[in-house]
């Protein structure tokens, strides 16, 4: 996709913006340096982990959400024309598909799935006859499955410039899903998500976590799912686009009859996807957890 910027001549202005996603058909694109700007802004942004599903066991069991997956990092940098016209003026970029959440539990007294990890997004650049990463952000980890017990949130990816923020992890004794450790940094966009909710030993059952929000952003609008509710987590809200700020994807809450858990909350540009709530045998199914957010790709050209 490009999006027109100012006009050419104008020093210190943008001319366009390419912003690169994961299609269904395809991961991989090629980007070739346009003729006109002089200054090539490179945002990289790796793909979020998928949450875990909850468990599915017996009537007055401990029952737990499963974890919330962690974000991907990102890589910035600007670039003079000199710089990138030495390969050749053209590259190749990969570009993520979130991690899948873990699927919702059908069989009795079965423990959730975990999320699967995000991957790297990277620009490549040719070297002696193969494509070599040139710059490269790393993807977030899977959260763990619900249990009888404590399930971790996925890593947030080290590799880029952020400190890549985790999922939350599961109230390990059956209660309501976690928030995310809010993102301190303006350059965290992106964050893990939220756990699923759980039923404890005694039968009470338990909502998904909370949206958890960078730290100098006032408003927090997810919503966890509701306890004894169908009703997914929030999927992971943006404020402006891709760069801007978003608020973690919401888990799902427990239920312990009817129709299955509530999943967790889809991921958005790279964070993490929330835990589905525990489920209850010959009732319901656990909520299955949410997808990653896919990485991306944008890449502005100044004058």
């Amino acid at each position: 996709m490009i999006l027109p910027g100012g006009e050419p001549g104008v020093p210190g202005r943008f001319l366009s913006t390419e912003l690169f996603e994961p299609g269904a058909a395809t991961t991989e694109f090629v980007w070739v340096v346009p003729e006109y700007g002089s200054l090539f802004l490179l945002h990289i942004r790796g793909s979020g982990g998928g949450g875990g599903s909850g468990r599915k066991g017996a009537n007055l069991s401990l029952k737990t959400g499963g974890a919330g997956g962690g974000a991907g990092n990102y890589v910035e940098v600007m670039l003079r024309r000199e710089e990138v016209m030495r390969s050749g003026g053209r590259f190749m970029l990969s570009v993520p598909r979130g991690g899948a959440g873990g699927a919702s539990q059908t069989t009795n007294s079965t423990n959730g799935l975990a999320g699967a990890a995000g991957a790297a997004a990277s620009l490549l650049e040719l070297q002696n006859g193969a494509w070599v990463a040139a710059l490269t952000a790393g993807g977030g980890s899977g959260g763990a499955a619900g249990n009888t017990g404590a399930a971790a949130g996925g890593a947030g990816s080290t590799i880029g410039m952020d400190a890549a923020r985790a999922g939350a992890a599961n109230s390990a004794t059956g209660l309501v899903g976690i928030a995310p450790t809010a993102a301190a940094s303006v350059r965290s966009f992106a964050i893990g998500g939220a756990s699923g909710g759980g039923i404890t030993s005694g039968g009470a059952v338990a909502a998904g976590g909370p949206t958890g929000r960078p730290t100098y952003y006032a408003n927090s609008p997810g919503v966890g799912g509701t306890a004894s509710s169908s009703l997914p987590g929030s999927d992971a809200t943006v404020f402006g686009g891709c760069l801007g700020v978003i608020a973690a994807a919401c888990g799902g809450g427990a239920r312990s009859s009817g129709a299955p858990a509530g999943a967790g909350g889809n991921g958005t540009y790279g964070s993490g996807g929330a835990g589905g709530g525990a489920g209850e045998d010959s009732s319901n199914d656990s909520g299955s957890g949410g997808s990653g957010g896919d990485g991306f790709i944008l890449i502005q050209t100044w004058d």
